[in-house]
């Protein structure tokens, strides 16, 4: 018996502001409308593929240049009080700006069983691949930001319908095959509006809505303005200010960073925003007033031997920004705004609230007689008996200097890492004591050079220790610490709970009192 012929289709859905009948596709010819179909069509584009340039001088040029020729179409079909569109080609690129987010993952989630969804596997920042199981304490991929963009874009599974099975893929899209042509697509929308009434078979919390309202963002945008204004000119703090690498973990290869601004260049030994800001200042960039000031702005990061480990990255895109309009709280990564949704804040406040804090651990910082963090550490490692290991980092290939800790506790296997910090700007303090638990445990090499440098502490290997971050703010000294944390260095503390408990530490957290 032949099999039956089907018909691939990517299936979109045009939110519900658009009228029908005032959509056009820039670049593309009408070529059929009706009361509920509009068909657009781009015939035989040609383009030049990049990769000639690439091989120019082993191409024959008497041939002539190398052209694609590509054709696509916009078809949108208006059922009920909907609008839905069909592509092909590069079509899918004219309404990515209209299309409904999440509605090729609100179908798949009613179709796919559970037990027939894919499995997702996350890399660690070195690059081995590790399984996430649900039995692991502490960690819901759901909630990682970074792993909930990766299931968006590609949720897939098997669903059944009808009795048959197949494959469906769930994005803004929804990616099916079906025997039905062109003119039966009604009876295809009808199914899927009927799914849509339906429950989830699987659920899958949302920790964040991506913000495309024009209004809403431009609100949020012109408070980051007049935020980022207020810091440049030291009227506000910048506890709900953060920059951030696209790939933070290259910050630990990088010795140095070249910020180019117009026709000036300057380096910085440390990616830190208020070491940024203060040499854009002595670059000339005494305020900003208006996007254009952040958008020039590039940097490249060099590492000790002299390579470029990053190269022409976006100022603008490395700040990322806390703000709350009305009741609503808001997240800024990249370029893009986030709404922080309900279910993700209670999540991440319980697992805060499962952190252990020791108060009263470590004594007072009297800023009088300790001026620095060095000099503090150096008075409590001394005072304590601890091993004082601030400033004496470990160099191994490939990345810059690494710092195992403030001081070391060899009684209770504790390794301290301190910092005079608040809000935002914590977070880097939780990445420091992640990367040096990381390569503790997987490099030899790392764990080699500890040895060298101090054979009393890790003459063994330290089995079962724990990562002690020291956090000296009078906000830290308040009972409901350290959920008065900002949203987003309480994302990255229980991030790095969740990582540091995979690589077997535990997590404690110890306010100190600083006067």
């Amino acid at each position: 018996m032949a099999r039956e012929k089907t018909n691939k289709i990517n299936l979109y859905r045009i939110k519900q502001d658009y009228d029908f009948n005032t959509i056009e596709i820039s670049g593309y010819d009408e070529e059929y409308k009706d009361d509920n179909i509009k068909l657009f069509v781009q015939r035989d584009k040609k383009s030049y593929p990049p990769w000639q340039q690439f091989l120019k001088i082993y191409l024959d040029e008497t041939k002539g240049k190398i052209r694609n020729i590509t054709s696509s179409f916009v078809l949108f079909r208006k059922h009920n009080d909907r609008i839905y569109s069909l592509t092909g080609g590069f079509g899918h690129t004219k309404i990515k700006q209209i299309i409904e987010e999440e509605f090729g993952l609100e179908v798949a989630l009613r179709m796919i069983n559970i037990e027939k969804l894919s499995a997702i596997n996350q890399k660690a920042m070195k690059g081995t691949t590790r399984q996430i199981y649900r039995a692991v304490s502490g960690y819901n991929p759901n909630f990682d930001r970074e792993n909930y963009n990766r299931l968006l874009n590609s949720i897939e599974g098997k669903a059944e319908k009808d009795g048959k099975l197949f494959r469906v893929v769930g994005t803004n899209s929804l990616s099916l095959k079906t025997p039905k042509s062109i003119d039966r697509i009604p009876d295809v929308l009808d199914e899927i509006e009927n799914l849509l009434k339906s429950e989830p078979k699987i659920k899958f919390p949302k920790p964040y809505r991506i913000v495309k309202n024009e209004d809403r963002l431009n609100k949020l945008n012109d408070k980051l303005l007049m935020t980022l204004s207020d810091y440049w000119q030291d009227k506000i703090n910048r506890d709900n200010l953060y920059a951030e690498l696209s790939v933070p973990f290259l910050q630990f290869k990088c010795d140095r960073y070249v910020i180019r601004n117009k026709s000036k260049s300057e380096e910085i030994d440390d990616f830190d925003l208020d070491i940024i800001k203060q040499k854009l200042k002595d670059m000339g960039l005494v305020e900003i007033n208006e996007f254009e000031d952040l958008k020039r702005i590039r940097f490249d990061g060099i590492d000790e031997a002299g390579f470029e480990q990053i190269t022409n990255e976006s100022f603008a895109n490395s700040i990322i920004c806390e703000l709350t309009i009305g009741n609503e709280e808001f997240i800024k990564f990249g370029k893009k705004w986030y709404k922080i949704l309900d279910e993700n804040k209670k999540y991440i406040d319980e697992q805060i609230k499962q952190i252990a804090v020791k108060r009263g651990e470590l004594p007072i910082w009297h800023v009088a007689a300790y001026s620095d963090e060095g000099a503090y550490n150096k008075h409590v490692a001394d005072s304590k008996g601890f091993v004082f290991m601030h400033g004496d980092c470990v160099n191994i290939q490939g990345y810059s200097r690494i710092e195992v800790c403030d001081f070391y506790n060899s009684e209770e296997k504790e390794f301290y890492h301190i910092k005079k910090t608040w809000g935002s700007k914590s977070s880097y303090l939780f990445l420091q004591g992640l990367t040096s638990a990381e390569f503790y445990v997987n490099s030899e090499d790392f764990r080699n050079k500890c040895k060298e440098k101090w054979p009393e502490v890790f003459e063994r290997r330290i089995n079962n220790g724990k990562i002690v971050f020291g956090i000296a703010d009078d906000k830290a000294l308040k009972d409901e610490f350290p959920l008065n944390l900002t949203f987003f260095a309480k994302r990255s503390l229980v991030d790095v709970v969740s990582q540091l408990k995979q690589f077997g530490f535990d997590t404690i957290l110890t306010p100190i009192e600083i006067v």
